[in-house]
């Protein structure tokens, strides 16, 4: 059986049993993209006017395009591809597309319980897979200009799909920071860090993994680093929170994890009722906010 591989994220690629399938024009790609990631029939109408807004002839460009991918789908098209006289829908079952994959991930880990800011190692292993699905951003370099709807659209997928990574990078962050495994946390907030470079919420964790790994120069260095972006480019100082940590570390009230008084609070379980998704996850997941709880939790 023919195997549909759908890759959406950075430059998208579409393959049947490994063979990419050519495209010549855009439209195709964003109506399968379109098709796929919203999981619902469409009405003929409704998808000539997102893509061809302004043309007359909106319903036989529609018709060109789903001839196209049905060329590029081969013999097996139909299992993939189901279209009447009014509506068109994409049936994925048996494809395999990475943004509906990596969805499907933050689900099993929004469902599974656990103690605030951290994974299981269950849910860390979801996570890890998830993200080496993120190869970029949402159709990456790809553009509709005459199809105002369809950018508005695609804005609006990027960001979600790109906040959620955040956050799944900061929960791995925390989760390998609260174990001790100090390198795997700094590359998942570097990584985080490389997303937002303006996000001060990044260059905390830094800065704090550094301190509690015992590199308070790094950590000190990551403020500079971070004050100095915000100044060249926002021209404007990094926030209260930020400074009251970078104030922290130079005095030597945050230190290595060995003489943190609250190092058995960031390893033991924490005693608050576990929840189905580390809270701070949940935010930057669902509502696009920052994390701030460590530096809360350092100022009681």
């Amino acid at each position: 059986m023919p195997r549909l591989e759908i890759a959406l994220f950075g430059t998208p690629i579409i393959a049947v049993d490994g063979a990419v399938a050519a495209f010549d024009r855009n439209k195709p790609i964003a109506l399968l993209a379109y098709l796929a990631i919203t999981g619902k029939a469409h009405s003929r109408t409704s998808l000539a006017l997102l893509l061809w807004p302004e043309s007359a002839n909106a319903r036989t460009h529609l018709r060109g395009a789903l001839l196209l991918l049905r060329r590029a789908l081969g013999d097996d098209a139909a299992r993939w591809l189901a279209d009447d006289r009014e509506t068109v829908a994409f049936h994925g079952a048996d494809a395999v597309v990475d943004v509906l994959d990596f969805r499907a991930a933050l689900g099993q880990i929004r469902a599974h319980r656990h103690v605030e800011g951290q994974l299981c190692a269950a849910c860390r292993q979801v996570a890890e897979n998830a993200i080496a699905r993120y190869r970029g951003e949402l159709l990456a370099d790809f553009s509709l200009r005459d199809a105002p709807e369809f950018e508005a659209w695609l804005t609006a997928e990027r960001e979600s799909l790109r906040m959620a990574y955040a956050g799944l990078l900061a929960a791995l962050a925390e989760t390998h920071a609260a174990a001790r495994e100090w390198d795997a946390a700094i590359t998942y907030a570097q990584r985080w860090l490389v997303l937002d470079p303006y996000d001060e919420a990044a260059h905390r964790k830094l800065m704090l993994v550094y301190t509690w790994s015992g590199r308070r120069t790094l950590a000190l260095r990551q403020y500079d680093e971070c004050a100095r972006i915000l100044r060249a480019e926002l021209d404007a100082p990094p926030d209260a929170a930020t400074e009251a940590l970078a104030r922290a570390i130079r005095s030597g009230e945050i230190g290595a994890v060995e003489s943190l008084r609250l190092d058995a609070a960031m390893v033991a379980p924490h005693p608050a009722p576990a929840t189905n998704l580390p809270a701070r996850m949940n935010r930057l997941i669902g509502r696009a906010a920052h994390l701030d709880a460590v530096v809360a939790r350092l100022r009681r």
